[in-house]
């Protein structure tokens, strides 16, 4: 078993950094990323390193370059403008750029489609758009 470390400043250091600052990533998930590298390493450092590699593989695919505070602008102003077919070319285009979602676009229609045959109507949803 490792020796032990300062378990909360890594993880204040790993949520601090460029890469995860902002990013809300729960300090539960690195908590136990932690806890199980230290169990496979002898050396701290070779324990944090795997458990920042192991967070990046969970957390990169879900990030792009995109400017998401731009982005939440621009969605504020289409919404300002109640037109549904502009804020869905908007979100379509935002989702194509990224590969995770890009794959699903082909998907999405019929997939909410049954979503919506078994559960209704999403009123949150809905009401955030005629707003």
């Amino acid at each position: 078993m490792a020796e032990p470390i300062d378990m909360e400043k890594e993880i204040r250091s790993i949520l601090a950094s460029r890469k995860y600052a902002g990013l809300m990533v729960p300090e539960e998930t690195l908590r136990d990323l932690l806890h199980q590298e230290l169990q496979k390493f002898n050396k701290p450092a070779d324990a944090v390193k795997s458990a920042r590699q192991k967070l990046h593989n969970i957390v990169a695919p879900y990030l792009g370059d995109l400017n998401y505070g731009e982005c939440r602008q621009v969605l504020q102003a289409i919404r300002e403008r109640k037109d549904p077919v502009e804020i869905a070319d908007f979100c379509t285009r935002l989702l194509r750029q990224h590969h995770s979602t890009r794959e699903r676009l082909p998907y999405m229609q019929e997939f909410y489609a049954c979503i919506q045959t078994l559960a209704g109507q999403p009123a949150a949803i809905w009401t955030w758009l005629a707003a």
